[in-house]
């Protein structure tokens, strides 16, 4: 043989080996591609939401305690693809509120408003809503809820605040947690 066939050989022969070590490879099935993530929930329609304050929480009042009344007209839209929409809720002197809401999968992410910077003490975001017989409840902060059926229910991270004199802050009792309860139910 000659050597140029020899050489072309050995060439051939090295393809199908480890380059480091020189032994032969097993030839491998390609990789099993992976599941599709599954479609975004349709949570579009009317619900009630009840806020319950973090068991941390020993500090606020009772009536600050769970938020139910104050949300019982809540209205979420979805854009086409599903998995960006918007949370409205009306309060009863019919003021008006929206947040952004995200999907993937049956997670959903409800952004009540960064209290840091724009929650409580900022001027976009949070839930403000008049305490009987005086006062004022606000919350901010991120929900994440899981749908299911008719329901949805999760944590809110963020803060609930309790305040005597509405608008007015600086004396408020504040709870910030990461485990407030979040549930909403459709209608």
């Amino acid at each position: 043989m000659s050597l140029r066939i020899i050489a072309l050989l050995a060439a051939l022969a090295l393809i199908g080996c480890d380059q480091r070590t020189m032994n032969p490879v097993t030839p491998v099935a390609p990789a099993t591609p992976l599941p599709s993530p599954p479609p975004p929930a349709n949570i579009a329609g009317g619900y009630s939401m009840t806020i319950t304050a973090s068991a941390s929480c020993t500090s606020l009042p009772d009536v600050a305690k769970t938020q139910t009344q104050a949300y019982d007209d809540v209205v979420i839209s979805q854009e086409a693809s599903l998995t960006k929409g918007t949370l409205t809720l009306t309060r009863p002197d019919s003021a008006k509120r929206s947040f952004g809401v995200s999907v993937g999968g049956n997670q959903v992410s409800i952004d009540f408003g960064d209290c840091l910077n724009y929650g409580i003490w900022g001027s976009g975001g949070g839930l403000f809503y008049p305490v009987m017989p005086t006062g004022e409840l606000a919350t901010c902060g991120f929900g994440h809820v899981v749908a299911e059926g008719s329901a949805m229910a999760g944590s809110l991270d963020g803060a609930i605040s309790y305040t005597t004199e509405p608008g007015n802050y600086a004396q408020s009792i504040d709870c910030f947690a990461g485990d407030h309860h979040l549930a909403l139910q459709r209608k």
